[in-house]
């Protein structure tokens, strides 16, 4: 069983305090829904001073994401293990047959779930360039770059260049961004 953890969530959920930065819509109707906090309370990151206090935020929205990760695939294990039991594949598991118990009621000797990141480099990308933008060159404002991000960059085309070309990348042989990596 694969979890997939988002990364770059997190990122957005710093951006934001914890709240998604466009609204979702209903697919049927599309009508906003009321935008919920989905992450942690970090603050309102347009009064961060520091590159600093928004990493503390980052890293509490990704200890977040962790955490519903894990306790939605605790349930969703639970369920597994009522409703979808797999005798022939327990069989040839080690410890189901000694334990008595399908692979989904925790009888492998071994677990057979993986926690993967995913959007490494676009996170470690996207971190860079408001470390960059915001906090070591000025170039804009906490507050104009999340206008930037919930607009798709229209109309801050200028912004969008820079962030594109002047930032630091990861895999680029840069030590900062290795740093941040």
């Amino acid at each position: 069983v694969d979890d997939n953890l988002n990364l770059l969530k997190a990122v957005e959920l710093a951006l934001t305090g914890g709240y998604d930065l466009n609204p979702v819509k209903d697919a049927l109707s599309g009508k906003a829904e009321k935008v919920s906090r989905d992450g942690e309370d970090t603050g309102d990151p347009s009064i961060f001073t520091t590159w600093e206090q928004f990493w503390r935020a980052y890293a509490a929205q990704t200890r977040h994401i962790v955490k519903r990760s894990v306790d939605l695939y605790e349930k969703s294990e639970a369920v597994r293990a009522r409703f979808f039991q797999t005798p022939y594949l327990s069989c040839l598991v080690k410890g189901c047959a000694e334990s008595g118990k399908d692979i989904n009621e925790g009888g492998a000797e071994l677990s057979f779930v993986t926690i993967e990141a995913v959007t490494y480099a676009t996170t470690v990308d996207s971190l860079l360039a408001v470390k960059y933008l915001v906090y070591d060159k000025k170039v804009c404002t906490m507050k104009e770059l999340v206008q930037a991000l919930r607009d798709n960059w229209v109309g801050h085309e200028k912004l969008q260049a820079i962030a594109l070309h002047k930032a630091p990348k990861y895999g680029r042989d840069d030590d900062e961004a290795d740093a941040v990596a």
